[in-house]
């Protein structure tokens, strides 16, 4: 005799292994439907185009890091990098006409700015120092605590 949880178990691998095929049936059906195939078509459309900031190709960074240098010769090389490589071609949108580190404001931790932190907030809605820090950058890794709880005060007071 089989109790409640036995035949639970046994339904379950029973509907598990008739509906692999019957799902595939199904989802083979699906696909071939003309509005999955519309959506597939701007689905590759939008993964063709594009990031924003990401108009260049790969093999062309190294260049886009230099040009950042040469616009802004108070970058370091490592932050250059970093920002080439978070912002793309909108680096100049964060560092406008700065001629030096200070005039990008306050600087936490290593090298993120006030200026960086301004634009996280003004273009990519950056509400909170640690979706800053660890959703967007990560540089809450390496942060001292004290850096990211003036960053935090920082970000308050905008």
């Amino acid at each position: 005799m089989i109790n409640r949880g036995q035949r639970e178990t046994v339904t379950a691998r029973a509907l598990v292994n008739a509906s692999g095929a019957w799902m595939r049936q199904v989802a083979e059906t699906v696909l071939h439907l003309p509005a999955v195939q519309a959506s597939f078509t701007k689905v590759s459309q939008i993964v063709a185009e594009p990031l924003p900031g990401g108009d260049f190709s790969h093999e062309s960074f190294d260049d886009q890091v230099d040009n950042a240098r040469r616009c802004w010769p108070f970058l370091s090389e490592r932050h250059a990098h970093r920002l080439v490589a978070a912002y793309g071609t909108r680096i100049g949108r964060i560092l406008g006409a700065a001629k030096s580190m200070d005039d990008l404001g306050p600087v936490f931790g290593d090298d993120l700015t006030g200026a960086e932190v301004s634009y996280l907030m003004r273009e990519e809605f950056a509400r909170f120092a640690d979706g800053i820090l660890w959703r967007r950058s990560k540089l809450g890794l390496t942060m001292p605590r004290q850096d990211c709880g003036a960053l935090a005060t920082f970000m308050a007071a905008a």
